[in-house]
């Protein structure tokens, strides 16, 4: 069995459960997702935002580990959990067999590790996974099951149609929890303007669909001599599904330093996108985060 911590926001387990997913299928051995992080709030923990469960608006292919029914999970839960996270320290490592399970790490944010596509039988996968290699071999597979569950309201069909049938551009623009998080932070005007630039001058933009968790921030300091639509929240769904749904319609994409945008883009199925991306994805000092970048994408 492949079981999958997750952790962070829908994009994030996304990235997560599409390495557990190829590693299921690869050994033919069953796929769990561990979703006790979400329960647990760390305490004084600066810039700490509580996330949920929300790989159930998507057609995933897992169950959900029910630590009440999992004799086994004890050993990966409490301050053991904690413990195998302080020895581990951001290294790849397959440590001792804890009731049968191997626990393995990412080595490095955004970097591929063939090594990690190698693991068979029953293990715990501990990271953030954010690189295309880990599940490419798989595309159809990820892209199948990362359709929604849920039909979608009359409006929000209608809007997806006017964007598909259009040559459309997503901006999405990223600010809440990163704008004074020192970590990720805001990308900034400058990059928004250059980024929209760079794709308006290759291909012809009939109009800007503008997504935001701040949209209405967006709308009184974002100007672009572009028709442009702010895409409002009322239109947003059950856990920014359709959100997420109307972002992946759309041909072409500047997108920030947000796993959300990534996979919106991701899903796009036009086959002349343009997605324009930010090379600091990550406000960390001699960070390579080149390796989430898929191939065609272009970083600026």
């Amino acid at each position: 069995m492949i079981i999958v911590r997750l952790t962070g926001g829908l994009g994030n387990q996304m990235f997560q459960y599409a390495l557990g997913r190829h590693l299921a299928l690869k050994n033919d051995v069953e796929l769990m997702v561990d979703t006790t992080y979400f329960e647990n709030v760390p305490k004084n923990q600066r810039h700490f935002v509580k996330r949920e469960y929300d790989l159930d608006i998507l057609n995933i292919r897992a169950k959900v580990l029910n630590p009440k029914d999992a004799d086994f999970l004890p050993c990966f839960s409490g301050k053991l959990m904690d413990k195998i996270k302080d020895r581990i320290k951001g290294h790849f490592n397959l440590y001792e067999k804890l009731n049968g399970y191997k626990v393995l790490s990412e080595k490095a944010l955004f970097n591929f590790d063939e090594g990690a596509l190698c693991s068979g039988g029953n293990f715990y996968l501990i990271g953030y996974w954010q690189n295309e290699r880990y599940f490419k071999a798989i595309e159809k597979q990820i892209r199948d099951d990362f359709t929604f569950k849920n039909t979608f309201d009359e409006k929000v069909r209608h809007l997806a149609g006017e964007i598909a049938g259009s040559n459309s551009l997503c901006l999405n623009i990223r600010r809440g929890d990163f704008v004074d998080n020192p970590t990720h932070g805001f990308t900034g005007m400058d990059y928004i303007h250059e980024a929209v630039n760079l794709i308006r001058g290759r291909v012809g933009i009939s109009k800007v669909y503008v997504f935001s968790d701040e949209i209405d921030w967006c709308e009184k300091n974002l100007h672009l001599d572009l028709p442009c639509f702010f895409v409002p929240h009322d239109l947003a769904g059950r856990k920014f599904s359709s959100y997420l749904y109307l972002m992946s319609q759309c041909h072409h994409f500047v997108i920030p330093n947000s796993t959300f945008g990534w996979w919106a883009a991701w899903l796009s199925g036009h086959s002349s996108k343009m997605v324009v991306a930010p090379k600091q994805w990550l406000s960390v000092p001699g960070l390579d985060a080149s390796g989430i970048m898929p191939e065609g994408w272009i970083a600026i």
